[in-house]
């Protein structure tokens, strides 16, 4: 088996209904475009209370059963750094495929995607979005994605 890879970005894993498998959202873009808040309120925000961190600025991805699977490194495992008040430890998720990929962006992103909105990741295609990560309706935006998947 593969060393797993570590990757720039902060993962979550997702829940979209109170009873359906948590999907993998790694946030991935340039510092302070809102990345770990994103996180956050994808986390806090979560009518069902399932949604938990993986990791906070980087994420362990390796292959395994033919998905791409999101671990947090050890040394940063629980804990998320937030900006003003410094790192603190939150509950948090072992491992979680990934579904999606969003590039967390600081100016609203045309009304459409490009043509090809995927991110090859450990040779899998991943379905990309940008997003204005700091709009009130980002995390219900990517529940709405999720979900249709």
């Amino acid at each position: 088996m593969m060393k797993p890879r570590p990757i720039t970005g902060t993962s979550v894993a997702v829940a979209i209904d109170n009873r359906s498998p948590l999907r993998g959202v790694l946030i991935m873009g340039k510092p302070a475009s809102g990345k770990t808040d994103l996180a956050i309120r994808l986390v806090g925000d979560c009518p069902w209370q399932r949604s938990r961190l993986i990791a906070d600025d980087q994420t362990l991805t390796e292959q395994r059963d033919g998905q791409i699977i999101m671990t947090p490194p050890a040394k940063i495992k629980g804990l998320l750094e937030m900006r003003g008040i410094g790192i603190i430890p939150v509950a948090n998720s072992e491992s979680c495929p990934l579904a999606l990929i969003i590039e967390a962006v600081t100016e609203r992103p045309p009304r459409l995607p490009e043509a090809d909105n995927r991110f090859e990741i450990l040779g899998h295609w991943v379905p990309k979005i940008a997003l204005f990560a700091a709009s009130a309706s980002a995390p219900a935006r990517i529940r709405l994605f999720l979900q249709s998947q």
